[in-house]
């Protein structure tokens, strides 16, 4: 009798995955529209906030205990006070805090620190300051830096479940 009821469920989960089915035309159509939406997505957020880099994902201990690994920071393009916390590039992004201020001819530059860190970072012009954060959203950019450190399984798993399908269906 329970043989039965696994057979038969399993013959009605099999007919609505063939009813339901999507074509692979059909899937390739999603994930541009995702792609796209996304990178509109950003790029509206950039002229909104003035900033090239209006989001990112905070991927050392540097600065806790106020901002973790994996925190997702919404960045704005503004000139820093002492205090704020900001993303430059040197290299790659960093966010630190700036802990001094100083005009010159061509602008201003800061000195910033980790919070977490002993010793400040050398002077930062401004032309490499991206912005100051203005929100952050805890631990939602884990997904982002799994992604790109384990890129290798997650991609295995989309083939495994590819193939998986069509050897079932």
């Amino acid at each position: 009798m329970k043989y039965e009821v696994e057979k038969h469920m399993r013959g009605n989960l099999n007919e609505y995955l063939m009813d339901n089915r999507y074509d692979v035309k059909t899937i390739a159509i999603v994930l541009l529209m995702a792609l796209l939406l996304s990178y509109g997505f950003v790029k509206f957020l950039s002229i909104i906030l003035n900033t090239e880099l209006p989001l990112a994902v905070v991927s050392s201990w540097s600065m806790e205990p106020t901002l973790h690994i994996g925190d997702l920071i919404v960045v704005r393009g503004v000139e820093p006070k002492i205090g704020d916390v900001v993303v430059y590039l040197r290299g790659k992004y960093i966010v630190h805090r700036v802990i001094a201020k100083s005009e010159n001819a061509n602008g201003f530059s800061v000195v910033t620190k980790g919070d977490a860190n002993t010793y400040p970072d050398g002077r930062i012009s401004h032309d490499r300051i991206k912005g100051k954060v203005v929100i952050i959203i805890p631990y939602v950019g884990v997904l982002k830096l799994l992604s790109e450190k384990f890129y290798y399984v997650i991609f295995s798993l989309i083939i495994m479940v590819f193939l998986f399908t069509k050897i079932i269906f």
